[in-house]
């Protein structure tokens, strides 16, 4: 009794069956790269981000005085905001970009 996977595979080669499975490996390998780095990438844009407000909270709150110092805390509202730009601003450029592999792929057939 043939298994399962008999049918799919009738007349390949040993070659074009070892280049399926190198195709796949390198594709496995370009996603772990791509996720590895956007997560490189959103870690210091958010880092950036959040000295970049520290900065500004802090010289607003000193132009505004000590009173209002005492009820708002730079720190809190600084991570509050990296929720926002660690999280939803990756995903963000993300959904902008990903319509362009699928126009690539998909320009040749129409």
């Amino acid at each position: 009794m043939p298994g399962c996977w008999a049918g799919c595979c009738r007349g390949a080669t040993g070659a074009d069956l070892a280049a399926a499975c190198g195709v796949g490996l390198l594709a496995m390998a370009v996603r772990w790269f791509c996720t590895a780095m956007a997560g490189r990438e959103s870690f210091l844009a958010s880092r950036s981000v959040k000295k970049a407000l520290r900065r500004r909270i802090c010289d607003r709150l000193l132009r505004l005085g000590s009173s209002c110092a005492q009820r708002v805390s730079p720190s809190e509202v600084v991570e509050q905001l990296k929720a926002y730009f660690g999280a939803c601003l990756p995903q963000f450029f993300y959904s902008l970009l990903a319509p362009l592999p699928l126009f690539v792929l998909l320009f040749p057939i129409s």
